[in-house]
């Protein structure tokens, strides 16, 4: 099965290419967005992260999934929000990596729904806008749309992660803690 992916190389409106898509609605920091469901490989409720050291800030540390390891990003931090503490039902979405096999876990504040709209729904002027200015800085969005009068941002996955550099990742699993070093985020 195909799925569809926002790069550099690649317009965002091409995201748009059919009548009807469905997106994964969730919060941050008060704020709705969006993502392709075909994105999200599923959800889960907080598990224990480890701390990697010597990687991206952004990066919360790893989860254990099904035996394989999974970098787990903060949303809140990565969206410019103060940080939170995390409870035992803080949903992580566990999403495929753009151009990789492997899963990143995104950590929010709340997974609302799936929504199906078409694609007129879409307004994808910010994104044209914001390519067109430079000092006009929203590099996650890939459209706005609304659903029950409120505004729902979009999100362009592959701008989202694109800090995550495979190689890093290979590292990150190379370097798996023993679990005597594990220093749980949620004690």
């Amino acid at each position: 099965m195909k799925q569809s992916n926002i790069n550099e190389q690649q317009n965002p409106t091409t995201l748009f290419d059919s009548k009807k898509i469905s997106l994964l609605l969730f919060n941050v920091g008060g704020q709705s967005y969006a993502l392709p469901i075909e994105r999200v490989v599923r959800i889960i409720e907080m598990v224990t992260v480890i701390q990697v050291s010597g990687v991206s800030t952004l990066i919360r540390g790893i989860i254990n999934f099904r035996g394989d390891p999974v970098l787990v990003i903060d949303m809140r931090q990565r969206l410019g929000f103060a940080e939170q503490d995390y409870g035992l039902h803080t949903p992580i979405m566990l999403v495929d990596l753009p151009d990789s096999n492997h899963l990143v876990g995104l950590i929010v504040d709340e997974v609302e729904r799936v929504q199906h709209i078409s694609t007129a729904d879409v307004d994808t002027s910010i994104v044209d806008q914001q390519q067109s200015a430079t000092d006009f800085a929203m590099p996650y969005f890939a459209g706005i749309v609304n659903i029950d009068y409120r505004m729902i941002i979009l999100l362009d996955l592959s701008a989202v992660l694109d800090f995550v550099h495979h190689p890093d990742i290979s590292n990150v699993v190379e370097t798996w803690p023993p679990a005597s070093e594990y220093k749980p985020l949620l004690d």
